[in-house]
């Protein structure tokens, strides 16, 4: 690439994300009363708790959160890397800063916009490359009209879905250097090189990240298989050699990550589906043996390698899926509670939720998330099947992972920023190239060409405009606090809590608080809680709505007095949206109103330590001290008891 392009990318990322802070400061400005900023979720929080523990133990691995559920504690299933890069981050910001922990406040903030430069350089680099400065600007266009593609990138969100799409978009731009570098070069082996060893690398980093980039995998591993079965314009031996150095390439890297994450020899061998684990690792092995095993056949130019290619994946897949852990008696499995998180916390998270179905309206989720995503799956289409040669090949795999991924979406609406990932870049090639006349669009010229384009300007303004009506004019099942509100009140709260507890001179730093609230708690307090929103912390969440949602409030609160916990932090009118996504899992339960958490609702004023109203739905924040004996118990459910 010309150093001409690489200083017009370089300015369109510039533009790019300068316009992406200049959408998404309204988040951050105006400040906070001390210059605090909100983050913008609870793993948010629950990341930088963890970076901080990596930190002051000073090893790794990453034993347990400590102060979650105790004295159990809970294990995490996030991978390391971004805990490297936010270490690397406030690192070199300590020196500005004064101290680590500011240094990764300040790190943690923007993080997320230098992690949407870096993608958008990746992304504009391919397209100026083969479609010019005016597919870039097209690509603009397209990044910021869409809220799938720019919500794991938001400021103040020190979380992993950010760096995911990133490393969803290096694999696929190195796979796409490799198998475009052919055109120029003989044979598909010598092509491929370093670009495809660095395809392989970055796909392994991002299951390391989360075990969810394993689609990536599949979708591109599963091409290569095909390239072998059916190589076009390539000899079947080296499409073979292409797809062994990937395999290999990707074992190996994720061997190594798996060694890293588990401590080495050190590390329990896991034999689970949240992190990287054996489970992952024995179908690929499976995988190189049956390459080494089949290579004859696989390379020969007769028509069976098609079934022996084929063969190699439906072996891989239907290893991947049948391997439970009861045929390795042994292993330790994690305790990753299944029922609960597909009942319960894909329902109480955004990321996790279906497109329909879910606590909120289908409709306004269809129109945020997939506004712009749709006309570009739409005209990402029509270019694949326009375009020919190598660079068609390309496209059509993007396009057909960007309709996986689409398709995904509807199930987990975290899928949604990969399949606008990888559609824009499409859209804004075929574009360029539509407006300078290299793909004719028919005999009416530019002419039909300015159609297409006023088409697609229209679509994808219509889902920008359904997007903003969304989020103005619909209304959610259970009406979201604002952040800023709510992080003013846990402030207010924190002051007195902490003067209380110095007052009665309790050891125990212990909060009876939400799910949601339990990791900014955890890490601003220094408190222990009950629970947080992690897959692994089934037995805290199951034993926090056990009490909140009890139909005996006084066993629950006799039960939380022996446990050791004084205080509450409780929201009320409405209830957190978790209340009734726990309910609907359970199927059981007293109705709020009439549980623990009515009684916390209606305490004796002695008890009642401060209140913060949130939000204009009528919201309320409690602290609440909690009773101490039978006879305090007892006042309380007769100072609560509604009147008939």
């Amino acid at each position: 690439m010309s150093r001409k392009r690489w200083l017009v990318a370089a300015a369109l990322t510039g533009i790019a994300t300068a316009l992406w802070l200049c959408m998404s400061i309204a988040l951050l400005w105006p400040p906070q009363p001390g210059g605090a900023i909100s983050y913008v979720d609870a793993d948010c929080h629950m990341r930088l708790e963890r970076v901080g523990e990596i930190v002051a133990a000073g090893q790794y691995p990453f034993d347990r959160f400590p102060r979650s559920n105790p004295p159990v504690g809970e294990t995490s299933h996030w991978g390391l890397p971004l805990d490297l890069l936010l270490i690397a981050g406030a690192a070199i910001l300590t020196p500005a800063t004064g101290s680590f922990d500011a240094g990764l406040r300040a790190w943690s903030i923007w993080v997320g916009p230098v992690l949407f430069g870096v993608f958008s350089l990746v992304l504009m680099r391919c397209v100026v490359r083969f479609g010019g400065a005016l597919a870039g600007g097209a690509l603009v266009f397209l990044l910021l009209g869409s809220q799938a593609v720019l919500h794991p990138f938001l400021p103040a969100r020190p979380d992993h879905h950010g760096l995911l799409v990133l490393l969803h978009a290096l694999a696929f731009a190195a796979l796409a250097r490799a198998e475009l570098s052919a055109e120029h070069r003989r044979g598909a082996g010598t092509a491929a090189g370093w670009a495809i060893l660095l395809s392989a690398a970055f796909s392994a980093a991002a299951a390391w990240v989360s075990v969810e980039s394993c689609a990536l995998i599949a979708l591109l591993g599963g091409w290569l298989a095909l390239r072998v079965a059916w190589p076009g314009e390539s000899s079947p031996a080296a499409r073979l050699q292409v797809f062994t150095r990937w395999a290999c390439a990707l074992w190996l890297s994720m061997v190594g990550a798996w060694l890293i994450e588990r401590g080495g020899i050190r590390g329990p061998m896991l034999w689970g589906t949240d992190a990287l684990s054996l489970r992952f690792l024995v179908p690929g092995g499976v995988v190189i043996a049956a390459l080494a095993a089949l290579s004859g056949p696989l390379a020969s130019p007769r028509g069976g390698r098609r079934l022996c290619a084929l063969a190699v994946v439906a072996m891989a897949a239907a290893l991947a899926w049948a391997l439970p852990p009861r045929l390795f008696p042994g292993l330790p499995v994690p305790p990753t509670d299944l029922p609960l998180m597909l009942g319960f916390l894909d329902k109480a998270s955004t990321d996790g939720m279906p497109m329909f179905g879910g606590p909120t309206q289908g409709a306004r989720n269809f129109l945020q998330w997939y506004g712009a995503v749709v006309p570009l799956l739409a005209f990402a289409a029509v270019a694949a099947l326009r375009a020919r040669g190598r660079k068609g090949d390309i496209v059509r795999l993007a396009t057909a992972c960007a309709i996986a991924y689409a398709a995904l979406g509807l199930l987990k609406m975290r899928w949604c920023s990969y399949a606008m990932a990888f559609s824009a870049p499409v859209v804004a090639c075929w574009l360029a190239a539509s407006v300078r006349g290299r793909l004719a669009p028919g005999r009416a010229g530019f002419s039909r060409t300015g159609a297409w384009c006023f088409v697609l300007t229209a679509a994808v303004a219509v889902g920008f405009a359904g997007r903003i009506a969304a989020s103005r004019w619909t209304t959610p099942a259970t009406p979201s606090i604002p952040a800023r509100e709510l992080d003013a009140a846990l402030r207010a709260a924190h002051a007195l809590w902490a003067n209380d507890v110095a007052a009665q001179g309790i050891p125990s730093r212990r909060v009876l608080t939400h799910a949601a609230l339990g990791p900014q708690i955890m890490r601003e307090w220094r408190a222990s809680v009950v629970a947080t929103p992690n897959v692994r912390n089934g037995a805290g969440i199951r034993k926090l709505f056990g009490w909140l949602l009890s139909a005996d409030p006084a066993r629950a609160l006799r039960e939380i007095r022996a446990d050791g916990w004084r205080h509450a932090v409780i929201i009320s009118n409405p209830y957190p949206r978790e209340i009734d996504a726990y309910r609907r899992f359970a199927g059981e339960g007293a109705a709020p109103e009439a549980s623990l958490l009515g009684v916390l609702e209606r305490c004796p004023p002695s008890s009642l330590m401060g209140q913060w109203p949130l939000g204009s739905h009528g919201a309320t924040m409690r602290l609440v001290r909690l009773p101490e004996s039978d006879q305090a118990i007892a006042g309380w459910l007769a100072s609560g008891r509604r009147e008939p």
